[in-house]
C-alpha cells in the first residue's frame, strides 16, 4: 500500500481545505461519543455516516467488499481523477452545511481509505477511536449494526475482521503523512474533561470554558449501557471462546 514516497509525488492532487473531521474505528468503540462532543461546538456539524469513499471503493474493487482490486486501481489514478473525487466529496460537505468550519463524517468504514483521505485532504483533522479488543468486539457482536457490517455474523468472522482493522491502522500510522489523533474509549470515560481538550487543540478550535463547561453539564455518560462498560468482553468471556480465539494475544489486551 502507498507508502510516504507515493505521497511526495501526488501532492499537486490535495485540498487545502480543513473542513473534514475523519473519525474512525470499529463500532462500540467511542465514534459516536467523540462526534457528540464536536458537533456541541458551534463551529462544528455533522455529516454522519457519510458513505462518499465507501461507494468509491465498492466501484474500484468491482464488488461489495474492499478487494486488492480497490488499492491497485486506487493507488494508480491519474492526477485529475484523484482531483475530481476530492472535489466531488467538498461538494457534499457543502450539501451538510455551508457555513460550518468543520463537518465531521464519522462512516465506520473510512479506516479502509485512510491512504486516499491523507492524501486529497492533508489539512483534515484525523481522529482515531480505539478500545481494548475484547470489549469491544463482544459489544459489537451484540449490536444491531446497519448492512454492510456483516462481519458480526458469527464471533470468528468478527476477531478477524478486528485484526484487519488493526493491522491497517498499524500500518496508517507509520506510513500516513498526516497526524492522527488516537482517542482510548476508556480514557473518554475515565478523563472526559482531558479528552475534550486533546480533541479540541486537534481539530484546531478554541478551548471555549462555557463550551466545555456545558459539554461536562450535558453530556450523556459513556458506559451506562450493558455493553458499554469498562470490561464487558472480561465479565462474558465464558460466552466468547471463539472470538477470543480469533482475536489471539488481541484478546488479554485490557487498556484500563
Amino acid at each position: 500500500m502507498a507508502g510516504q514516497d507515493y505521497f511526495a509525488k501526488r501532492r499537486e492532487v490535495s485540498s487545502s481545505s480543513n473542513r473534514p473531521i475523519f473519525v474512525v474505528g470499529m463500532p462500540s468503540s467511542g465514534t459516536q461519543e467523540i462526534e457528540a462532543i464536536l458537533v456541541r461546538h458551534p463551529n462544528v456539524k455533522t455529516g454522519g455516516e457519510i458513505g462518499y469513499f465507501g461507494v468509491l471503493g465498492m466501484r474500484l474493487s468491482e464488488g461489495e467488499d474492499i478487494s486488492p482490486n480497490y488499492f491497485r486501481a486506487a493507488v494508480n489514478m491519474g492526477g485529475k481523477d484523484f482531483k475530481k473525487i476530492g472535489s466531488g466529496y467538498l461538494k457534499v460537505l457543502e450539501g451538510v452545511d455551508r457555513k460550518a468550519k468543520h463537518i465531521v463524517d464519522v462512516n465506520a468504514f473510512n479506516y479502509q481509505h485512510l491512504w486516499l483521505l491523507a492524501l486529497l485532504y492533508p489539512n483534515a483533522s484525523f481522529i482515531h477511536a480505539f478500545r481494548s479488543p475484547l470489549d469491544a468486539c463482544a459489544s459489537t457482536y451484540t449490536a444491531k449494526l446497519p448492512h454492510g457490517h456483516h462481519y458480526n455474523i458469527d464471533q470468528k468472522s468478527l476477531g478477524h475482521h478486528y485484526r484487519t482493522y488493526g493491522d491497517m491502522m498499524d500500518h496508517w500510522s507509520q506510513t500516513l503523512p498526516v497526524s492522527v489523533h488516537h482517542v482510548s474509549y476508556e480514557a473518554l470515560i475515565n478523563n472526559r474533561e482531558e479528552e475534550i481538550g486533546k480533541l479540541l487543540t486537534h481539530v484546531g478550535l478554541a478551548h471555549d470554558a462555557a463550551y466545555i463547561e456545558r459539554e461536562m453539564a450535558e453530556h450523556e455518560p459513556v458506559g451506562q449501557n450493558t455493553a458499554d462498560k469498562i470490561g464487558f468482553g472480561r465479565d462474558h468471556q465464558e460466552h466468547l471462546a471463539e472470538l477470543s480465539g480469533a482475536l489471539g494475544p488481541l484478546a488479554k489486551v485490557r487498556l484500563s
